[in-house]
């Protein structure tokens, strides 16, 4: 079987664990490739879900690249009403390797969707991340995001991939979705059951610095 080159332990904002996250995933791939850690462009990565393979695609400049990033199988719920929106929207559960609530309308005029992920964020054990989406002209999606721990964030990977896994069950979007987030456009591909979809993040990903820390040898030993 396949073997870790390195191991993800991932912090929100608050200090909390997160299982995974698709964009850590890519820019964490990135960071040891650059570190001359592992050659790439493969990078196993184990996580509290287990192990991900992300692939650095292409070098997009001296800095960026192009990372694809596998996320596993992600579980849709079933279509329910949505909470705290009228009637046109609907609500799936998605379970992708964290919690999602993804909300689908018809547009993200007029949500406001820190209110919603305040309210909605600890409604399940464990808490929850909020996705508010909406299909664009383009066959993809428009969405906003409140993460569970962090608040509202500019892009979610695992919420692009969830959010895009909920709207092709629910027959809006095709097997490749581009997921337009505030910070910028991730591309989800998915694969199989509508309902338990294979599922890949692709994205840039640029290095904004280098950092040194000077550690004694009784930082490292506690």
């Amino acid at each position: 079987g396949r073997r870790a080159h390195v191991r993800m332990e991932l912090r929100n904002a608050d200090g909390g664990r997160a299982e995974t996250s698709g964009n850590g995933l890519r820019c964490l791939a990135l960071a040891v490739v650059d570190a001359g850690l592992v050659a790439g462009p493969e990078v196993v990565i184990e996580t509290e879900v287990g192990l991900r393979e992300v692939t650095i695609l292409e070098r997009t400049s001296d800095t960026c690249a192009s990372v694809r990033a596998e996320m596993g199988r992600v579980t849709v719920g079933p279509e329910e009403r949505a909470p705290l929106l009228d009637a046109g929207w609907q609500a799936r559960h998605v379970d992708a390797g964290n919690s999602h609530l993804v909300l689908i309308g018809s547009g993200l005029e007029g949500v406001d969707i820190s209110a919603l992920g305040r309210a909605l964020e600890g409604a399940c054990p464990g808490g929850q991340n909020v996705e508010v989406v909406a299909p664009d002209a383009g066959g993809g999606l428009e969405m906003l995001v409140w993460e569970r721990g962090a608040g509202l964030t500019e892009a979610c990977g695992t919420g692009s991939s969830a959010a895009a896994a909920a709207a092709r069950a629910a027959g809006l979007v095709g097997d490749r979705v581009e997921v337009h987030n505030p910070g910028g456009t991730l591309v989800v591909d998915l694969e199989g059951d509508a309902l338990n979809p294979a599922v890949w993040l692709t994205g840039s990903a640029c290095r904004i610095a280098r950092i040194e820390i000077a550690l004694s040898e009784a930082d490292v030993l506690g």
